[in-house]
C-alpha cells in the first residue's frame, strides 16, 4: 500500500495544486492545524475576493483533511 504522506508533503501537493489559480498578487499560506474538530488544512490569502474563488476551487476535503479558507481583513474595510 502507498506510504501516507507526511503532512509537509499534503501542504507542497496543496500548493503545487492550487497556487496556479491565483493571481501572483494573492499571497497564499497553506498550512496543517487543529482544533476540536481535529487536524485540517487552512489556506489562507489577502483578500475576500481570492478566497471566494479558492472556496469555489478547492473541495471541503483535500487528502483526508477538512479545508478551511481564511482571509486577511483589511483595516480599510471596517
Amino acid at each position: 500500500s502507498m506510504k501516507e504522506l507526511s503532512e509537509q508533503e499534503i501542504i507542497d501537493l496543496a500548493y503545487a495544486t492550487y497556487e496556479p489559480c491565483l493571481d501572483i498578487t494573492d499571497e497564499l499560506n497553506i498550512c496543517i492545524k487543529s482544533d476540536d474538530g481535529g487536524r485540517h488544512i487552512e489556506f489562507s490569502v489577502e483578500n475576500i475576493e481570492a478566497a471566494k474563488y479558492l472556496r469555489k476551487e478547492i473541495s471541503h476535503t483535500f487528502e483526508g483533511y477538512r479545508t478551511i479558507i481564511r482571509y486577511r481583513i483589511d483595516s480599510s474595510e471596517q
